[in-house]
């Protein structure tokens, strides 16, 4: 037997003072051929155990478990704590071992009703015929179909759709919501929903109960951590180097954010960035290929191929006008991705008002380019320094890394 799938001694004693008692052995072994990892089999014990307890507190046995009271177990548990995804599988494990050891009730099969088949096999038609849907949805939305025909009319038959209400859409989708995971239930509800268009398009309902179906919330990124552990701020903080100024300069940057909140930083960040990037394309003449319609983590890179095209003014004049305005600009790395490109990343440090001015002076650059384009191809206007000399960076001959360099190069300096 694996350690792993040895039970602790309190869940134990539960197990065996329950009518599952006789089958500890057998459960235990069970989990342990199967390979279950150490979390997953203890919970499957505390579940069985829970499961002997109140069959025990019901006065039940074991040969009248079935799924039935299998429900009956988990809306109980369910009062007191949350559904869990091992819940099913696990006790569904248990009667197909029970039901082999012919110690429970045999599975009984749901027949469904004439009427039931007959509204089955026209929606499957309808599937397949107008909606072109693959077989593995087709099966999953006539499975869905059936639960809830089931759970509503297994009662109170005959199937007399026109008395469904919202009620019962909210209550079978509470149900469901209960077993599954979120995104589960995501599907199980695109699946009502289209049975109950289905209905309302062949009159059988006279309303249509398909907005009544809630969309289950499954919030993007709501697993991902709130917070650093203490300890591991610590290791982080440890990994810069205080010997020297740049370290140092890490250092008190790392612990501001440690202090102030590293996930609201990275949050602020992304929303500065698509801020701007929502800015910048009201403007005319520029564009962004890989982000239209998308939002983007921590940089966008934008093209003005159409200023270029219909203005002549180019990238790298723009970068050049920017400076008049105290304000910086970057291109691109060579060779460009995209054709006059521009790449900004606004970090967390810049305020809305900071990028709603630098937004502003994009927009007057771009005005400028379609109403005066010498203002921008004759830039700076406000710099001691004007236009570098863009073909001496491919020259080798003319670099020069330092100023002696360049005075050996020119001529002007000592050999």
């Amino acid at each position: 037997m694996n350690d792993p799938c040895v039970p602790s001694p309190v869940v134990l004693r539960r197990l065996q003072a329950g009518p599952l008692g006789a089958y500890v052995d057998a459960i235990v072994g069970d989990l342990a051929d199967r390979g279950f990892a150490a979390a997953t089999a203890t919970y499957a014990l505390r579940l069985l155990a829970d499961l002997s307890t109140w069959l025990q507190g019901q006065g039940r046995s074991v040969a009248g478990l079935d799924e039935s009271m299998v429900e009956a177990f988990l809306r109980h548990r369910y009062q007191r704590r949350r559904p869990n995804r091992e819940d099913h599988p696990t006790l569904a494990r248990l009667l197909a071992q029970l039901r082999e050891a012919a110690v429970a009730a045999p599975l009984r099969p749901a027949v469904a009703s004439g009427e039931q088949s007959a509204i089955k096999a026209a929606f499957r038609q309808h599937l397949i015929g107008q909606r072109n849907l693959a077989p593995a949805t087709v099966r999953r939305y006539l499975d869905t179909v059936g639960r809830f025909l089931d759970g509503r009319f297994a009662t109170s038959p005959p199937l007399e759709l026109g008395a469904l209400g919202a009620q019962d859409v909210n209550r079978f989708m509470l149900e469901q919501a209960r077993r599954y995971s979120a995104g589960h239930v995501q599907l199980l509800a695109s699946a009502l929903r289209g049975f109950l268009r289905f209905l309302r398009q062949t009159g059988a309902i006279a309303t249509d109960l398909a907005h009544c179906v809630p969309a289950p919330a499954r919030r993007q990124l709501a697993g991902l951590p709130k917070f650093m552990p203490a300890e591991d701020v610590e290791r982080l903080l440890q990994t810069s180097n205080r010997d020297g100024p740049q370290g140092r300069r890490d250092y008190a940057i790392l612990l501001l954010l440690a202090r102030l909140g590293l996930r609201r930083v990275a949050e602020v960040a992304v929303l500065n960035n698509n801020y701007l990037l929502h800015q910048v394309l009201q403007i005319r003449g520029v564009s962004a290929p890989y982000a239209t319609g998308r939002r983007r983590i921590e940089q966008v890179r934008y093209s003005w191929e159409q200023l270029a095209r219909e203005t002549g003014v180019r990238s790298e004049d723009l970068e050049i006008r920017v400076a008049d305005y105290g304000m910086h600009y970057w291109t691109s790395h060579h060779p460009f991705v995209v054709p006059e490109p521009m790449t900004l990343e606004p970090t967390e440090s810049y305020s809305r008002a900071d990028l709603d001015d630098y937004a502003a002076v994009l927009r007057q650059i771009s005005d400028e380019a379609y109403s005066r384009p010498e203002v921008v191809t004759t830039a700076p206007h406000r710099s001691t320094v004007h236009r570098t000399r863009q073909e001496s960076f491919d020259d080798p001959d003319q670099w020069a890394v330092t100023w002696r360099a360049y005075l050996r190069k020119t001529g002007q300096g000592r050999g």
